[in-house]
């Protein structure tokens, strides 16, 4: 996951998290479900389910989806 915190700047880095994440989907490996008891681990879930998708391929779209489980929203005021 440090990869995916590294990938907030570098082109380079978001291509070998593509290549990081099929490796993880083909070897069944997948992140603990939250809540996560690591800030980094929750940091890097919320990046890949957030700002990393935007441009995504489908196929990048599609390993986020299979091996990092998404985040819980936080609530927000509005909703109390």
């Amino acid at each position: 996951m440090v990869k995916s915190l590294a990938a907030r700047t570098r082109e380079k880095d978001k291509n070998d998290l593509h290549l990081l994440l099929a490796a993880a989907e083909a070897t069944g490996i997948v992140l603990p479900a939250p809540p996560y008891t690591n800030k980094d681990l929750e940091r890097a879930a919320k990046y890949l389910h957030g700002p990393f998708l935007n441009g995504a391929a489908q196929q990048t779209r599609a390993l986020v989806d299979k091996t990092v489980p998404r985040p819980p929203e936080r609530p927000s005021f509005t909703d109390l």
